[in-house]
């Protein structure tokens, strides 16, 4: 049990250190306002609930960080309602396969490509060991986001929750799809 317990504790400061240090888990700020403008953009001219539901479930499946901030003053679990952030989490969860082989895959190819000496080797082993540590943080997460995102999203947007749950169940199908397609092709 102690064993247990000391795996957890040291996820949790490994979560909090990659938080506070490395930003991994940091503000995406700049990502999340790019992605929803181009979901809004293509879905239409206005951004409804549906396109922050969209905006989540691209970031989820295509983005190894974890977005844990919209911007300074925004938690992702604030803005979002409690089926968004279910669906972001999950999303994230099922998709991080694939994203972690492709990550390293580009990594490996980039130095393959580009530099073949000892210290394109090293830089190549130094950006794989980063996108292991996005993964796990990112992993680590998701998973205490589950819950505390579900509950706080439903504190701030009770009524978006419920509005959500189309798009939701559409976006996880969808989702689902995709973690496996991605494992494949990109």
């Amino acid at each position: 049990m102690r064993k247990i317990f000391n795996g957890l504790l040291g996820l949790l400061v490994l979560l909090a250190f990659g938080i506070y240090q490395f930003g991994i888990v940091g503000i995406a700020q700049h990502d999340y306002e790019e992605k929803a403008l181009y979901v809004a953009k293509y879905n239409s001219e206005t951004p409804t609930p549906e396109d922050e539901v969209d905006t989540a479930f691209w970031l989820a499946e295509r983005d190894i960080r974890y977005h844990l901030r919209v911007n300074d003053d925004t938690f992702l679990a604030e803005k979002l309602s409690a089926t968004a952030n279910l669906s972001y989490n999950l999303s994230y969860i099922l998709n991080l396969p694939a994203k972690l082989i492709h990550n390293v895959l580009f990594d490996i190819q980039l130095v393959n490509d580009v530099d073949q000496t000892d210290l394109g080797t090293l830089t190549m082993a130094t950006v794989i060991l980063f996108d292991l540590v996005y993964a796990i943080v990112g992993f680590v997460g998701a998973l205490l986001m589950l819950l505390v995102g579900t509950v706080v999203g439903l504190v701030c947007n009770p009524i978006n929750t419920f509005l959500d749950i189309p798009a939701c169940i559409w976006g996880l199908l969808k989702t689902v799809f995709y973690a496996i397609y991605h494992l494949f092709a990109w």
